[in-house]
């Protein structure tokens, strides 16, 4: 614009003077013309330039947008292994935890002064392990031999049970958890005969077991601290005559009970007929059918049913 400017001034300049030739005014305004072509071709070499450097931008754009989405789709992939790495880790601790904790009916038996796997049965009443007496168990002298189950997976806790005879009757108040590392004992006056399968808790803090007798069965959660005894009740589950006698048992299979997270189990009741309510159709074939299923998951820390399929 101030070349523009100062060409319609140069005009009026000259065409107001005396004695300017018109060839001088031509040359003048020629000069100006070129000054001002000269500016105007430097305006669009930097608006070429500046086109330039806005493509080459562009395309750097284009390609930071392209490694972009690469990144993206390769971390996306990589969530998604890592997220199923997480799941079969997840399914293979769950699939550990829940082998650790099953235990099996391999029980020992000891009889007095004898000694097998680390455990000996004194002639005075008195268990050792590894010649360290646990204490607390109560051994009735008329007690000639103990059980002792499998150790657990952490090498701490075995169930004891000094059922013997006493009266002609089962010691019912014989069973104790025992603590190889405090060397202590937890007893256990369960009320009826203890079976040999248990269940114990992930982390090794609860077992479940379960016992029972002629036409029922009884199932326990067992807290170690503080310790504390928990029964379940199902018998709601159950069929009841007229008298309101159940014509129906519950088995419990800890083959069935899985393990869900450490603090969660589930637990699988099968219903049987009872053979023991006198009903005509419960003979030894039908015993072993399961008329139906109910499946349940336990919390331990809370002690009760959170849920039932």
């Amino acid at each position: 614009m101030r070349i523009i400017f100062g060409i319609f001034f140069s005009i009026i300049i000259f065409t107001s003077s005396f004695g300017q030739s018109k060839k001088e005014l031509i040359i003048i305004l020629k000069n100006q013309i070129d000054s001002l072509k000269e500016v105007v071709n430097k305006k669009s070499d930097t608006i070429i330039s500046l086109n330039q450097d806005y493509s080459k931008l562009s395309k750097q754009l284009d390609k930071i947008s392209s490694d972009y989405q690469k990144l993206t789709k390769n971390a996306t992939q990589k969530e998604d292994s890592l997220n199923r790495l997480m799941l079969d880790i997840k399914k293979q601790n769950i699939k550990f935890m829940n082998y650790a904790t099953h235990q099996n009916n391999e029980w020992i038996y000891l009889n007095r002064g004898e000694t097998k796997n680390g455990f000996s049965f004194s002639e005075n009443d008195r268990l050792f392990y590894h010649d360290k007496m646990i204490h607390g168990i109560n051994i009735r002298q008329t007690t000639s031999s103990i059980k002792v189950s499998p150790i657990t997976a952490n090498r701490r806790y075995v169930i004891c049970d000094t059922y013997g005879f006493f009266q002609d009757e089962y010691n019912l108040d014989g069973y104790f958890i025992c603590d190889l590392l405090e060397h202590k004992s937890y007893g256990m006056l369960l009320g009826v005969y203890l079976g040999q399968t248990m269940l114990w808790s992930p982390e090794f803090t609860d077992v479940f077991l379960q016992g029972g007798g002629e036409g029922f069965s009884t199932l326990w959660h067992v807290q170690l601290s503080p310790f504390n005894i928990i029964t379940f009740d199902l018998s709601s589950e159950l069929k009841k005559d007229e008298y309101g006698s159940s014509i129906e048992e519950i088995w419990y299979d800890f083959n069935k009970f899985e393990w869900i997270s450490k603090n969660r189990v589930k637990i699988v009741v099968d219903i049987h007929c009872n053979p023991y309510a006198g009903t005509e159709n419960c003979n030894s074939e039908n015993q072993n059918k399961i008329i139906r299923s109910y499946t349940y998951v336990y919390d331990i820390q809370k002690k009760e049913i959170v849920s039932k399929e």
